[in-house]
């Protein structure tokens, strides 16, 4: 259990200090348009981090074996542990550290569709909608779900690629 914990917090806490990185180079106010580009950088960073999580939870079993299923429960339990120390992190950023996140975040949206040529109507409602879900603690529920998602689809990944059959043992008659 120790490992999962520590490569899923571990993963959440550089995920909240690239956030405070963002959050002091601007990427959250003056340039909030690019800071969806450098979240998906992050996702990098998390890949590295959950591979050598499993990759760890192959090398200290006995016989240095990982199963398929076996790789994808320990990138499971680390994504689980990455989605509540993200979801705390989250929470802690849109309430105290940025709070004015949403409402950049609503503005760059309104911008958007405005630029789309939407209704006004319709925009007024999307944004509506918009303020409700970023709430901080919607937004720490959608972090859960949407780190978990995304650490167990790359645990199916790298699991894929790290497993390994336990080696066959010789045994006399």
């Amino acid at each position: 259990m120790k490992t999962y914990l520590t490569y899923g917090f571990g993963i959440a806490l550089l995920g909240f200090i690239w956030t405070l990185i963002e959050f002091f180079t601007g990427l959250h106010s003056e340039h909030i348009g690019v800071e969806s580009y450098a979240r998906m950088a992050f996702l990098i960073v998390a890949f590295i981090g959950l591979w050598l999580g499993i990759k760890n939870i192959r090398e200290t079993s006995e016989d240095k074996s990982l199963t398929y299923g076996r790789g994808v429960g320990a990138g499971s339990l680390i994504s689980l542990f990455w989605a509540i120390g993200g979801a705390v992190g989250s929470f802690i950023y849109v309430s105290f550290i940025n709070p004015g996140f949403i409402d950049a975040m609503v503005e760059l949206q309104t911008s958007k569709l405005e630029a789309k040529g939407i209704s006004s109507q319709i925009i007024d409602a999307q944004i509506s909608m918009m303020r409700k879900m970023m709430t901080p603690i919607p937004s720490a529920i959608f972090a859960i779900i949407f780190i978990f998602f995304t650490g167990f689809v790359f645990s199916l990944i790298i699991a894929a690629i790290l497993k390994r059959a336990p080696k066959e043992t010789i045994t006399s008659v």
